[in-house]
C-alpha cells in the first residue's frame, strides 16, 4: 500500500460513523418530577373555566360576581309541578249536599248537588234538575266544582306569592350590598397619611370631616358648612378634634343646624361624633 500515514484515521472515522448509537446513552435523564408535568394536563373546557370564580381585573381570567343574589324562580317549571300537585288536593262537594251557585251575574241558586259532568254543575232545585255550564259560574264558584279551575287558582296564588318573596329579596340584597358599599367608602374615604388641617381657601374646612359628612348624609348635596373651628390635638394626646356648625337645607327644613365636634384618629379617620357645648 506504501506509505499512506492518512489511512488509519480514515479506517477509525468511517468505522464510527457506522457503528449504531446508544438510545440509552443519548437519551437524556428522567427526573421523577417530568414524569407528571402539570403542563401536559389537558385544559379544562371552557364552560369549566367560567364557572370558577376569580378576582376582577386579573388577566386571563373571567371575572364573576360572587354575590350574584337572589336568583328569580322558574315560574313555568313551577307551573307545570303545581298545577297537578293542586288537582290531586281538590275536593268538591259530596253527592246530596246542599249548595248555593253563584252566577257569573251574582244570581245564586241553592239546591242539592247532584254531579259534576261534561263541564256542568247538576243540582236539583224545586223546579227539577239543572245543569250549569262552567262558564256561566262566577270564577270562584268554578273553583268549588272543577279540579282545574281550582288548580289554575291555587296555582296562580302559589306564584304571586313566590314573585313577592323573589321581588323583596331582590330589594333586600340591593340595600345589603349599598349598606356594604357605604361602610367600604367610610373605611377609605377619610383616610389620610397627612395630618389634618385647617384650609385657609376655604373658611378653615378640614377635608376629612367634609369627607365624613358627605359619605354619612342622605342629601349631600344639601349640605352647609357654616362654621369652622380650629383643629388642635385631643387632650389624650391622640389624634385630633374639631368643631363645626353645619346646617341642611331642605324644602321640609329650610335651615337645620347642627353644632359638633368631629373626633380624628392618628391615621386621619373621622371615627366619632359629639355635641359641641359651649
Amino acid at each position: 500500500m506504501g506509505n499512506r500515514p492518512w489511512i488509519v484515521p480514515w479506517l477509525l472515522a468511517t468505522l464510527c460513523a457506522c457503528t449504531p448509537p446508544d438510545e440509552a446513552r443519548d437519551r437524556p435523564e428522567e427526573s421523577p418530577t417530568d414524569l407528571f408535568d402539570e403542563a401536559s394536563v389537558p385544559a379544562p373546557e371552557p364552560d369549566e373555566t367560567a364557572t370558577r370564580p376569580s378576582v376582577p381585573g386579573q388577566a386571563g381570567k373571567p371575572s364573576i360576581d360572587l354575590n350574584p343574589g337572589p336568583r328569580e324562580p322558574d315560574y313555568q317549571a313551577m307551573k307545570a309541578a303545581l298545577m297537578p300537585k293542586y288537582e290531586a288536593e281538590f275536593k268538591g262537594p259530596e253527592p246530596g249536599m246542599k249548595v248555593v251557585l253563584v252566577l257569573r251575574g251574582g244570581m245564586k241558586k241553592q239546591g242539592v248537588f247532584l254531579e259534576t259532568k261534561d263541564d256542568k254543575v247538576f243540582i236539583e232545585l224545586e223546579a227539577g234538575i239543572l245543569g250549569y255550564a262552567r262558564t256561566s259560574l262566577h270564577p270562584m264558584s268554578q273553583t268549588r266544582y272543577f279540579a282545574s279551575t281550582f288548580a289554575q287558582y291555587k296555582t296562580l296564588q302559589d306564584l304571586k306569592a313566590r314573585k313577592t318573596a323573589y321581588d323583596q329579596a331582590v330589594v333586600d340584597a340591593e340595600i345589603a350590598r349599598a349598606q356594604a358599599g357605604t361602610k367600604s367608602r367610610r373605611r377609605t374615604s377619610t383616610v389620610t397619611p397627612t395630618i389634618p388641617r385647617n384650609d385657609p381657601g376655604k373658611q378653615g374646612a378640614v377635608w376629612q370631616v367634609v369627607q365624613y359628612l358627605r359619605t354619612e348624609s342622605r342629601d349631600p348635596k344639601n349640605l352647609r358648612f357654616l362654621k369652622w373651628g380650629k383643629i388642635q390635638p385631643k387632650p389624650s394626646g391622640e389624634g385630633w378634634q374639631v368643631s363645626l356648625q353645619y346646617a341642611y337645607s331642605t324644602p321640609e327644613q329650610s335651615n337645620y343646624v347642627t353644632h359638633k365636634w368631629f373626633l380624628i384618629d392618628k391615621n386621619g379617620q373621622v371615627y366619632r361624633t359629639a355635641l359641641y357645648k359651649e
